[in-house]
């Protein structure tokens, strides 16, 4: 199976023999998603997929975060982002300190607070 690309320039997606996603986006990649094959993933386009999920076609998130500041940069949720609920599947711990957190979506948003996790932390550590 070709890999398939939504890009500005079409001559990348030739030039990597890949298949060019035409259409609406939501269409284009629906269409994918009902065939057998792999699983689709997304790398390095924040814009992609701030559509994609606002259209309610991402099942996992994949993110990494680096021990690093940079100051500024692109957000991976923008402003305007709908809301919604993330289930850890998955978190591993790089010799580096990369952690790797593996996300489901659709899952419950669950009201609280940063204070009231940190007192049932600690609480837990205790007993």
């Amino acid at each position: 199976m070709r890999p398939r690309s939504r890009t500005q320039s079409p001559a990348i997606a030739s030039s990597q023999n890949s298949q060019l996603l035409e259409g609406p986006l939501a269409d284009a990649v629906t269409a994918v998603k009902a065939q057998d094959g792999p699983e689709i993933q997304v790398q390095g386009s924040a814009d992609l997929i701030q559509s994609l999920h606002a259209d309610g076609l991402i099942d996992e998130f994949n993110v990494w975060t680096f021990p690093v500041i940079l100051g500024k940069g692109k957000r991976l949720f923008e402003p305007g982002t709908p809301a919604g609920g993330l289930e850890v599947i998955d978190s591993k711990v790089s010799p580096s300190g990369v952690i790797m957190t593996r996300y489901r979506t659709g899952a419950e948003i669950k009201g609280g607070s940063f204070v009231e996790a940190e007192l049932d932390r600690r609480a837990t550590q205790e007993g």
